[in-house]
């Protein structure tokens, strides 16, 4: 029985990790940052500028994708590695809670 006990051992501790993406993965905090201003530039873009006839809350789609755009080229990710690590994170709900309850203190004080 003694000899199974570093087998068992090992089979939880790989059982209990998390599988990675490499180097590829952005940080919890990286994330939380371009969560925020992704969430900004969607609030900002819906906001109804001049004319009235606009539908309340229709997205500026021109406009959120240069700001989706600008998002990532101030973190140095690519679409693709953005939508990998949505992929990831979704996979892992417990770290992508961890981060949005990270992000409401961040966004509140956007509500004023």
């Amino acid at each position: 029985m003694r000899k199974y006990i570093p087998i068992i051992f090992t089979i939880l501790f790989v059982a209990g990790c998390k599988p990675n993406m490499g180097s590829d993965l952005l940080p919890p905090a990286v994330m939380m940052k371009m969560l925020t201003d992704i969430q900004l530039a969607e609030t900002y873009s819906g906001q109804v500028k001049g004319d009235p006839r606009q539908r309340a809350f229709a997205k500026n789609t021109d406009s959120l994708a240069l700001y989706y755009k600008e998002i990532f080229a101030h973190y140095k990710v690519s679409q693709q590695q953005f939508d990998d690590n949505i992929q990831w994170y979704k996979a892992h709900p417990e770290d992508l809670d961890s981060i949005y309850v990270k992000m409401i203190p961040e966004l509140s004080k956007y509500d004023k």
